[in-house]
């Protein structure tokens, strides 16, 4: 069943109305996106997908109810092209190594991972959109193996509470 929905793009600041009934960690990340997605069914918003920060980290949620319906999939090619559109290189983001919907989702639109964490349970990864993307996925991968994984999981924790509040 094909499911009927609209796009919205614009940035955090400029969606953020559209944002108001979703759950409060999921909303301020999305405030602070330079590039937001969003998915609107029947009137009311029911997806979104932000990028920001200078990592260009990625951040998408969809309400429950509309899980399983291949929004996210649509979600998620909406903001790569978008990102593409906007001249962005490549995005990052960090899924919990439990969450096999999420990976799976990452993965198929060409996600591939910097470093496991797995005292924390969590899976830094990044999207090369370009070819400067790959070779900044190479670096990262590089500097990600020479620094040990609790200092990672604390830099990662930094650069996204500061990517909330500089956007």
């Amino acid at each position: 069943m094909e499911v009927c929905m609209k796009f919205i793009v614009g940035n955090g600041e400029q969606l953020k109305m559209e944002l108001q009934d979703f759950p409060s960690p999921w909303v301020n990340w999305l405030r602070a996106a330079k590039i937001l997605v969003i998915g609107v069914m029947n009137g009311k918003t029911v997806a979104a997908y932000g990028i920001r920060g200078m990592l260009n980290m990625v951040t998408a949620y969809v309400e429950k109810e509309y899980r399983g319906q291949g929004i996210g999939g649509r979600l998620f090619e909406q903001g790569i092209n978008e990102a593409r559109k906007q001249g962005i290189h490549f995005m990052t983001g960090d899924a919990l190594s439990d969450n096999k919907t999420s990976l799976h989702l990452c993965f198929k639109t060409g996600c591939r991972v910097v470093k496991c964490l797995p005292k924390h349970k969590s899976i830094l990864i990044l999207w090369p959109l370009t070819i400067k993307g790959k070779f900044v996925y190479m670096l990262l991968r590089i500097a990600c193996s020479m620094v040990p994984s609790e200092l990672l999981a604390q830099i990662t924790e930094w650069f996204s509470a500061r990517a909330i509040r500089s956007d």
